[in-house]
């Protein structure tokens, strides 16, 4: 479950960040999205309770995630699995906490992925 609650945060907010950057509006970007096979819960979550709201304190930290994509990690080595997605998601996450982002909301990587070069935030 982790494994995918990371890839898909990761997925929600590279697409926000871009579409963002590119001068969308977030909320047309989320009706577009909600109603195509790029809709999730986890892009719903993210988006309507942290990302349109700009405020980012936490449900489930980005630290605990972090925390449990480094096990799904562990786990993927053990049973002789490549996790390819996983572990880029994984460095991201953990560089992502490692740049102040760890105690807001797992939503932060959309922040993570605006802030560019500009990364530390807590």
């Amino acid at each position: 479950n982790q494994l995918m609650v990371g890839i898909h945060s990761q997925a929600v907010s590279e697409a926000y960040a871009l579409g963002c950057k590119a001068g969308l509006d977030p909320d047309l970007l989320f009706d577009i999205l909600n109603h195509s096979f790029a809709q999730s819960r986890i892009m719903e979550r993210h988006y309507t309770q942290f990302i349109a709201k700009s405020s980012f304190q936490p449900g489930f930290a980005l630290k605990l995630l972090a925390k449990d994509m480094n096990l799904a990690a562990d786990m993927g080595e053990l049973s002789g699995v490549q996790l390819n997605a996983g572990k880029r998601v994984q460095a991201i996450i953990n560089q992502a906490v490692g740049d102040g982002f760890g105690s807001l909301d797992m939503a932060a990587l959309y922040s993570y992925q605006m802030a560019g070069d500009d990364k530390q935030r807590e």
